[in-house]
């Protein structure tokens, strides 16, 4: 099996033993792998991706024509762009100064004063 491969369920495209092509309601009777390792497939329409079947169970049987395989790249191209896609939302240190004329150091966050949050001045 290969990039391309049309592929259906071993047991039979109806079939819901082994690899069963399904998204809740909806079956298919094929799927275009669009990877190998990691293993994924997705449908011809590339409205499924499958990433978790177990290439035992599928059978290859043609190449994907050139417009079914784009389209079926195209998907797995935007599945991997968004696994990629890492936002970080972790506090970023704030750069103004505490100006509080007492400043408190906490132990959780010693360079920030436990007041207004802001980082200690160098002399507190």
């Amino acid at each position: 099996m290969k990039v391309g491969d049309v592929v259906i369920n071993r047991e039979g495209p109806w079939s819901n033993k082994g690899a069963a092509l399904r998204s809740g309601a909806e079956h298919y009777t094929h799927a275009i792998c669009v990877s190998v390792e990691p293993f994924a497939m997705v449908s011809q329409e590339g409205d499924m991706l499958w990433t978790q079947q177990d290439p035992e169970n599928l059978l290859a049987l043609c190449e994907a024509s050139p417009a079914a395989a784009e389209k079926a790249m195209a998907r797995w191209a935007k599945e991997v762009s968004k696994k990629a896609e890492k936002i970080d939302t972790s506090p970023q240190p704030v750069e103004a100064e505490c100006k509080c004329p007492q400043s408190v150091r906490t132990f959780e966050r010693p360079d920030y004063c436990g007041r207004c949050g802001l980082a200690l001045r160098e002399d507190s």
